[in-house]
């Protein structure tokens, strides 16, 4: 959580979820986890809403660590099925137990997860952010609608300039639908 997961930080995920997070109580985290993410967890906690097609997990998933490409992560969230016959959800996001690092299941034959951001604190910011502008934005035209992608672009660098570089979750998604928008 570094020093802007102090007070600044925690203020403004708490303004940008404005009431929509939960506490992890303490026994669900397993032993093992680092205690800055275990304090982030217990005192700040995870989303209540659905973000996309992703629920954040509030129960006992929480209390073992799951096993992908032969390292232990913290569960964060499932992802659910878009197709409305399908009742299925599988891992999405989830934390490197040691460092609270972010990172997404690679869907492709990629020996390592998909890097999202550095810290749980600086994920809960920028996911805020994306649903917010980019997921669930108003009517826009193309134009403006790559200006919202640009400002999110310099948001990133800002506050956590690992997760803006080119191979990262951010960087990628924002390019894939860059791809879609006819001028």
């Amino acid at each position: 959580m570094a020093e802007r997961a102090g007070h600044e930080l925690i203020s403004e995920i708490n303004a940008l979820w404005a009431g929509h997070l939960e506490q992890i109580p303490a026994e669900w985290i397993p032993r093992g986890v680092a205690p800055n993410v275990t304090e982030f967890l217990t005192t700040v906690g995870l989303p209540t809403i659905e973000v996309g097609n992703h629920t954040f997990v509030h129960d006992e998933r929480m209390s073992h660590l799951i096993d992908y490409l032969d390292r232990h992560y913290l569960l964060l969230a499932t992802a659910n099925s878009m197709l409305p016959w399908v009742d299925d959800s599988w891992p999405s996001w989830m934390a490197d137990p040691d460092n609270g690092r972010v990172s997404l299941p690679s869907g492709s034959r990629s020996p390592h997860p998909i890097f999202v951001n550095s810290s749980l604190p600086q994920f809960l910011v920028a996911l805020r952010v994306w649903h917010r502008d980019i997921w669930v934005p108003p009517m826009m035209t193309a134009e403006e609608g790559l200006t919202v992608y640009e400002r999110f672009e310099r948001f990133l660098a800002d506050h956590d300039p690992a997760a803006a570089e080119a191979g990262a979750y951010w960087p990628t998604e924002l390019e894939r639908r860059r791809e879609g928008i006819e001028l």
